[in-house]
């Protein structure tokens, strides 16, 4: 009978602890109407004039706003918040991992993101198309979890005539352990509903639970052998 060498065994107890902590990988989706997470700032301080954000919902259309997507199923909970020229907001979690989803519209406002304080990128749609939904404004990843992150951003407008250009937020998805799915922890209270955050179990997740138990079953079969050839012997 064939034994594994017993050096092995380290090695493959290491990987399995390890792949565990990647099996608890969940993605969590947060409404834009979360004020747990989202803050949407009604004054920049900016010498620059700038209007409040819309908070759209199916009861609360906004008759003023230029950009009036229709009502589909690529709205997450079917709200969105409706921005314009020298408008800014910021979202706060914990994870590691972040991607800003809005709907992009034509002649939208250019909007500039900002990780923790540091400038990241810039996010522009040039396409021909109406609505485009469920697009990827910001995304970071291999953030350090368990401590406070924040993405921030500012509309500007790309005209100079006087033209008010939009853009509209509609979600955000954070990559956390199960253990870590609570709000920040300089966050109020949120005053949305439960379905305003849902878990869904992440493709990576799914690949290290059937990595662990592959591990784990070779780990078996070495102790076993290991019993076994200490009672021949």
């Amino acid at each position: 009978m064939l034994v594994p060498h017993l050096s092995l065994l380290p090695l493959l107890l290491t990987l399995a602890i390890l792949s565990t902590s990647q099996a608890d990988l969940t993605n969590i989706t947060i409404d834009d109407s979360d004020l747990a997470y989202f803050t949407w700032i009604q004054n920049t301080g900016s010498f620059l004039p700038n209007l409040p954000w819309a908070a759209i919902t199916p009861t609360s259309p906004c008759v003023y706003c230029s950009a009036r997507p229709p009502q589909t199923a690529d709205i997450y909970n079917q709200t969105w918040h409706d921005g314009s020229n020298n408008s800014a907001g910021s979202f706060t979690f914990q994870g590691s991992a972040v991607y800003m989803y809005g709907i992009d519209l034509k002649d939208p406002a250019n909007i500039s993101f900002t990780m923790d304080g540091n400038v990241s990128t810039f996010h522009y749609y040039n396409g021909s198309e109406p609505f485009v939904f469920k697009s990827l404004f910001f995304s970071a990843k291999d953030l350090i979890e368990n401590v406070n992150h924040t993405v921030s951003w500012v509309l500007h407008a790309t005209r100079t005539n006087g033209t008010t250009q939009a853009a509209l937020f509609d979600s955000a998805i954070v990559t956390v352990n199960q253990s870590q799915t609570s709000a920040p922890a300089n966050s109020s209270s949120s005053t949305g509903s439960p379905a305003t955050a849902t878990k869904s179990k992440s493709h990576a997740g799914a690949i290290a639970g059937g990595v662990v138990g592959g591990l784990a079953a070779m780990a078996i079969i070495v102790l076993v052998a290991m019993l076994l050839l200490r009672r021949r012997m």
